[in-house]
């Protein structure tokens, strides 16, 4: 998995990243525009609080995920309560990030598939992470050399990386114009 660079020389990169991440999204603030009014009528999609809560989910997630490493490799030992907290953690913040384009970013009038194909990405490299993690031991021994977990984290970055920058574009444009 992408966690497992914890292990690596890139440790300090891995770790300060995803607390630079985590405290932007603890601070991540959105403030609906003006014109722009949410398809959603619930109170806190149109107010931009369900934006903020979740983000403020996916920070603390990040950060968690930081603070503990996942299992480590053959030949160290950390107690298994703190890479199952990492992988609950982990779980978290990238069910948070899918919900940005799958509810929040579909909000708006355009991009609409763009965020929902996004999102639904996501859950799905999610659930796919998941049902790795729960398969028995000799089918994930097989998997491995292709490395599933990285492959799937790596793909679930990149659906929300272009949701995201997709909104960017859309609420620079929208503001110019």
């Amino acid at each position: 998995s992408i966690s497992a660079y914890y292990y690596t020389t890139g440790r300090d990169w891995f770790v300060g990243t995803l607390w630079v991440i985590g405290v932007f999204l603890i601070f991540y603030q959105y403030t609906p525009q003006k014109g722009g009014r949410p398809r959603s009528s619930q109170p806190l999609i149109q107010s931009g609080l369900a934006d903020a809560y979740l983000g403020k989910i996916a920070g603390i997630s990040a950060v968690a995920v930081a603070l503990f490493p996942t299992y480590p490799p053959a030949g160290l030992m950390h107690p298994p309560i703190i890479g199952k907290t990492h992988g609950v953690a982990a779980f978290v913040l990238f069910a948070c990030l899918s919900l940005f384009p799958l509810v929040l970013f579909s909000q708006s009038r355009s991009n609409l598939r763009l965020y929902k194909w996004c999102g639904w990405l996501m859950v799905i490299f999610l659930g796919l992470i998941a049902a790795f993690a729960l398969a028995p031991e000799s089918l994930r021994q097989q998997l491995a050399p292709g490395r599933p977990v990285l492959v799937l984290e790596w793909l679930l970055i990149w659906a929300f990386s272009i949701s995201w920058f997709a909104k960017g574009y859309e609420q620079m444009t929208t503001t110019a114009a």
